[in-house]
């Protein structure tokens, strides 16, 4: 999906604002064109910073949800580490593979939104707290289909909250919260499913149990499927417990209500993924790579509810060892990754500093370039983009001497 972002020509300005909000398969990226775009062009086609934009991000989002769980219970905790162990998940695509921007983008947009709300219930209703959440709310359906979940999700359950909940008082005024409904009513009006998308009941078990032990990263442990259960389980509990406690007519709870929020959300875009994609392929434990980190910012709020819970904190022990181990089994993996890549990765750079005729060299080594085989098609219109990066790209395509 990279080649996608080396736009080869200059074009008018009405070409690209078309080309930025174009649907790529079920995902608007206009917020991921603009920043991958910029960064290429004034980095010279370099692109490994790409993906240090996405582990930045998962690592504010990290940052962010360990100042709400201490905001929400006015100090920090030792279990707060499960916060990072899962929400900075290196074994991730994210990691390694720039195009999975949406993922780590859409958990940042709705866990600002989460922290932007609970200093408004904190500190009281300043200005700058309400147009940050404003700006996460509006900004899902631009990161992609995930994101037009997740902000979908949020304004429901700020609208329903509205009635059942006077007491908690909203990240967003009335007339902002119509203008990202908005923005999401004309998303969906013009969302067009790609040939991905589609529904299959006999898939469905096996995608919500992979996608609910997703996030935490075992590939080497032979009782994967148990953890997926186990964990899958915790976080049905814990939606249910959250639900009870957002409809108790109590005040005491209001400081977990952006905790259930982001929680709600993020269920949702799983959900998503789950429905959406079971008509595509049965679950297979490599996709907990490209879509485990959907699931990242629910296991802390597992923790974090189950904590609370004294005869429930064996539970607690059990789910940090997990997430320690995924982090540790994790790094180790792309580690190992990185190494076996990184000759292959430099043997096609090679390639094209020193090709005369690149849809020959294309032709002959295509899967240094592309993913799959019978994308042969595709060489004409890479060539152009490869001779671009010959021509305009930066100092790591120019030949010595």
């Amino acid at each position: 999906d990279e080649w996608q972002m080396v736009l080869y020509k200059q074009v008018p300005f009405s070409e690209f604002v078309s080309w930025l909000f174009t649907q790529h398969n079920d995902h608007r990226i206009v917020i991921q064109r603009l920043i991958q775009q910029s960064i290429l062009y004034f980095y010279g086609y370099d692109f490994r910073v790409l993906t240090l934009v996405n582990t930045l991000m998962m690592i504010v989002s990290a940052y962010l949800m360990l100042k709400i769980f201490r905001l929400y219970r006015g100090s920090s905790a030792l279990v707060d580490l499960a916060v990072i162990a899962s929400l900075c998940a290196v074994g991730s695509n994210a990691v390694v593979w720039s195009s999975s921007f949406a993922f780590p983008a859409t958990n940042l947009g709705v866990i600002t939104l989460g922290y932007a709300w609970t200093l408004r219930l904190r500190q009281g209703p300043y200005r700058r707290y309400a147009l940050c959440a404003f700006a996460a709310l509006v900004s899902g359906p631009f990161i992609s289909g995930g994101g037009l979940v997740a902000s979908t999700a949020l304004v429901l359950f700020l609208g329903i909250l509205g009635f059942a909940r006077r007491d908690c008082p909203q990240p967003v005024g009335k007339f902002g919260l119509i203008v990202a409904g908005f923005v999401c009513l004309i998303s969906w009006h013009y969302f067009v499913p790609s040939g991905a998308t589609g529904f299959r009941a006999d898939r469905i078990l096996g995608f919500a149990i992979g996608m609910g032990g997703g996030s935490l990263f075992l590939s080497q442990w032979p009782h994967e499927y148990i953890k997926d259960i186990f964990v899958t389980g915790v976080i049905v509990v814990t939606a249910l417990v959250l639900t009870n406690r957002l409809f108790r007519a109590t005040p005491l709870s209001v400081y977990e209500v952006p905790v259930t929020a982001i929680f709600f959300a993020i269920s949702c875009v799983t959900l998503s993924v789950i429905i959406g994609r079971s008509a595509y392929t049965a679950w297979f434990p490599e996709l907990k790579n490209h879509y485990g980190i959907v699931t990242a910012p629910l296991v802390p709020i597992v923790v974090l509810i189950f904590n609370q819970m004294k005869h429930l904190r064996t539970v607690t022990i059990i789910i940090l060892l997990l997430t320690f181990l995924s982090y540790s089994s994790s790094f180790a993996s792309v580690t190992r990754y990185l190494e076996y890549s990184r000759s292959t990765n430099l043997n096609a750079l090679q390639q094209i500093i020193q090709s005369n005729d690149l849809e020959k060299t294309l032709a002959t080594n295509w899967l240094d370039f592309w993913y799959r085989d019978d994308d042969r098609s595709l060489i004409p219109g890479i060539a152009i983009k490869a001779r671009y990066l010959q021509e305009f790209g930066g100092r790591w395509y120019k030949r010595d001497g």
